[in-house]
């Protein structure tokens, strides 16, 4: 796929979830019962937490292509706050949330998966937040290295 396609299928990508994301705020809601109300916020939720495994995809390439270092930035942190428009707390949680649970590359070049496969699958999923894999990935890298070899991807 050449460059120009990719870009004009992620605009199509992302033109389609905002008119997604613009029908659900239309949504009238008033006849709907209390366990349709509350189904609904849950899946909503879902999917905004599937959304952070998207920033992680994104941060990994940045990561790659170095596009901080061509925007005069420092770091990743410091590039996601200057393209964001985020503090510097959230743009450091992101990009150690994308280091922890995002895709990787090998220096060959090979894919990688990711160091926490689970909470990665767990985020895919919806099942857990960006705070509850910033906890579990925070109480696997506190235990000793000889434990975390042993028995880091059990305990994640």
């Amino acid at each position: 796929m050449s460059e120009g396609a990719a870009i004009v299928e992620s605009d199509d990508v992302l033109a389609r979830l905002e008119s997604a994301v613009d029908e659900v705020i239309g949504l009238s809601l008033t006849s709907s019962s209390d366990d349709d109300v509350v189904a609904l916020w849950q899946r909503l939720e879902a999917v905004s937490r599937r959304l952070a495994v998207a920033d992680h995809v994104v941060i990994s390439e940045v990561s790659t292509r170095r596009l901080d270092f061509s925007h005069g930035c420092t770091g990743i942190a410091a590039f996601a706050r200057q393209a964001l428009r985020i503090g510097i707390r959230e743009a450091h949680a992101r990009v150690r949330a994308a280091d922890a649970a995002g895709p990787r590359r090998a220096m060959t070049g090979q894919a990688l998966g990711p160091i926490y496969p689970r909470v990665a699958a767990a985020q895919a999923a919806g099942d857990i937040s960006p705070a509850h894999a910033r906890i579990i990935v925070g109480c696997v890298d506190k235990l000793p290295d000889a434990v975390q070899a042993e028995r880091g991807h059990g305990v994640e």
